[in-house]
């Protein structure tokens, strides 16, 4: 008798992958809307091809990252590989939204949220890298760009998905008490 959830080609899926697949798309849209609020009142150039790189992105991203490991006898490590491109994405963005403060903590505390969530404090350890490398391409690539005047709107849209997320944390961490 096999103990693991994978018997043979048509396996079940661990429920992390859930966990982290439904986290992963719900972030992704929050993360958008997130992200286009500051884009739109820094006016910034080619707003509407970085407002449509970014929608494409996080709401294509968290399939590809589930099929992958899904696909894989070692789902785990698929995961964490896949929490660092989070993180370098996250990073990336923050610098797209000129490190506006409140989707920017917003954002950094989900995708951080996510790597203690999966990998423990070992992998937050390698995700601030990844964090930090997103960033420093942003600003490589498109230059370096600072506005720290928060909007009205991205503050209300940040409370919310601190919000959703904390709760998201809280479900998951007794939906594990109660299993035996």
């Amino acid at each position: 008798m096999e103990t693991s959830f994978k018997k043979h080609r048509n396996f079940s899926v661990h429920p992390t992958l859930k966990i982290t697949y439904i986290s992963r798309i719900a972030c992704g849209i929050i993360g958008s809307v997130l992200c286009c609020i500051p884009l739109y009142y820094l006016r910034v150039e080619f707003i509407a091809q970085k407002i449509i790189g970014v929608f494409i992105f996080w709401l294509c991203w968290p399939h590809i990252a589930y099929r992958l490991a899904k696909k894989n006898r070692d789902y785990k490590k698929v995961e964490r590989k896949n929490i660092l491109i989070d993180a370098a994405a996250a990073g990336f963005c923050l610098g797209l939204i000129a490190l506006n403060p409140w989707p920017g903590l917003a954002g950094t505390l989900i995708v951080h949220g996510n790597s203690i969530m999966i990998g423990g404090m070992r992998l937050l350890i390698k995700t601030i890298p990844c964090f930090i490398a997103g960033l420093l391409i942003k600003f490589l690539i498109l230059g370096i760009e600072i506005n720290l005047e928060p909007f009205l709107e991205s503050t209300v849209v940040s409370a919310v998905a601190i919000t959703a997320y904390t709760l998201l944390l809280s479900t998951v961490s007794y939906t594990q008490t109660q299993k035996r």
